[in-house]
């Protein structure tokens, strides 16, 4: 007579143990969420600190394209002409609105951006800027464009991801500029061959490598392929 209360007995405090049990472990997983979800909100906070505050505007700007029209027309033209590479002249004036000029996309990295006339800090803080002085796209020359990697929206973030044989597409006066990815290349700020007149169309991406550091430059060389 007496086994049946006390398996009663056993069996009740194994329930309550379990119902404890359960409790306790809704209670942990929502305490490891809320510390998630408190992790990742500071995460975040941070991110947003270092883009506008700690990180200096320029910090991944390659600095010889800020410098690089101090040395236009030659280091853009052709040795053997005199003539210039570019068929637009740029209508930026420091102080004011960044000029839009084309569309550049990249379907294998998930770009798509609008490209502004010039280099300067004014301009790469909207997005990727054209070298002033070097060729627009579909012209004989070298189309070159930087971009910050990681601040003021990073556009060019993904940029070593791409390989030789990826797309690169400008979109310019009713036009798509498709150009083949020739090479990616790590190089010193200071070689600035990069930005040199080419004999074919090319276009050239740069920005800053690794991230969070201006001590390498990622560049990106594509060839024209194709006209539509």
């Amino acid at each position: 007579m007496t086994g049946e209360p006390t398996g009663t007995l056993i069996t009740t405090i194994i329930t309550n143990n379990q119902r404890l049990y359960n409790i306790s472990m809704k209670k942990a997983a929502g305490i490891l969420i809320a510390l998630f979800m408190i992790v990742s909100g500071c995460f975040l906070i941070f991110l947003v600190c270092f883009s506008f505050v700690t990180v200096p505007p320029d910090a991944d700007t390659p600095p010889f394209f800020l410098e690089i029209e101090k040395v236009l027309p030659g280091l853009m033209v052709s040795e053997e002409s005199t003539e210039g590479t570019s068929s637009v002249e740029s209508d930026f004036i420091a102080g004011e609105k960044p000029v839009f000029i084309f569309v550049l996309r990249i379907p294998d990295i998930s770009i798509e951006t609008r490209v502004y006339e010039g280099t300067s800090k004014r301009v790469l803080m909207s997005g990727p800027g054209h070298l002033r002085g070097s060729a627009m796209p579909g012209e004989r020359g070298n189309c070159v464009i930087s971009g910050h990697r990681v601040t003021f929206g990073g556009p060019f973030y993904r940029l070593h991801k791409l390989k030789p044989g990826n797309r690169i597409i400008v979109e310019f006066k009713k036009k798509r500029y498709i150009y083949e990815v020739k090479w990616i290349k790590r190089v010193k700020p200071e070689e600035i061959w990069v930005a040199k007149f080419t004999s074919t169309p090319s276009i050239t991406l740069t920005t800053c490598d690794p991230p969070f550091s201006g001590r390498y430059r990622l560049v990106v060389r594509g060839e024209l392929m194709d006209v539509r």
